[in-house]
C-alpha cells in the first residue's frame, strides 16, 4: 500500500524536534545527543529522524532501522533496503 510522502517541511520539522530533544537521542543513541557531544554525522541526524516519523506513525517501519555508534558513518540510505523513507523523501 503506498503512502503519501513526508514533505520537506515534515521532515525539516521531525530534524528540528529531534536536534532539540536530548532524551529522545539519548534513548536511541546510547545514551549520546546533538547538545552534549561533538562529531555527530548528518547519518545520526537521518536515523533519528526515521525513528521519530516511525514513532509518530508518519511512516511505517518495514525494514529495521540500522543503530550505529554515534558518529560512526552509516551507509548510504536506499529506499526499502535499509531505509523506510522514500528516495524522493532521503
Amino acid at each position: 500500500m503506498d503512502r503519501k510522502e513526508l514533505s520537506t517541511l515534515t521532515i525539516r520539522n521531525l530534524m528540528l524536534e529531534v536536534l532539540g530533544d536530548d532524551q529522545f537521542c539519548k534513548k536511541h543513541s546510547n545514551g549520546y545527543s546533538f547538545q552534549n557531544t561533538y562529531g555527530a554525522h548528518q547519518e545520526n541526524l537521518f536515523m533519528l529522524t526515521e525513528i521519530i516519523a516511525i514513532e509518530k506513525n508518519l511512516i511505517e517501519q518495514k525494514t529495521h532501522v540500522a543503530s550505529m555508534a554515534w558518529s560512526d558513518p552509516r551507509r548510504n540510505l536506499y529506499e526499502g533496503k535499509n531505509t523506510d523513507f522514500s528516495i524522493n523523501e532521503i
